[in-house]
């Protein structure tokens, strides 16, 4: 999903980071949701902007938020907010994208697994 400045606002506090976006609505994140935030820089100025990479399965996979303003300083005031990503990301079944707790090798779901 892409979120872009004028169609969507970005706040942050030390437990919270809410994206608004006009057609999406509002998505929150506590911060043990989110495994990091990357700046990405496609055509500068005109297409860059922050990726958040989340935890929750209710909300798009990729998340991009674009800005007028550098990629680098929309993180600083990321972290100057007090926000800190937590979460843990952990292996995703390569048949059907079910997480993976890091000791099994055979998913629950589906029944993939590495070893075969």
């Amino acid at each position: 999903m892409l979120a872009m400045w004028g169609f969507a606002t970005l706040n942050a506090s030390p437990s919270e980071l809410t994206i608004r976006a006009m057609l999406r609505g509002t998505m929150r994140f506590r911060s043990s949701n989110v495994v990091r935030i990357d700046p990405f820089i496609g055509i500068p100025l005109v297409y860059w902007g922050i990726r958040v990479r989340h935890l929750k399965k209710d909300y798009p996979r990729d998340i991009r938020f674009t800005s007028l303003t550098h990629p680098r300083k929309l993180l600083q005031g990321l972290l100057d907010s007090g926000f800190t990503p937590s979460g843990i990301q952990k292996d995703q079944c390569l048949a059907c994208g079910h997480f993976l707790a890091a000791e099994v090798v055979t998913c629950p779901k589906c029944g993939w697994s590495y070893d075969t």
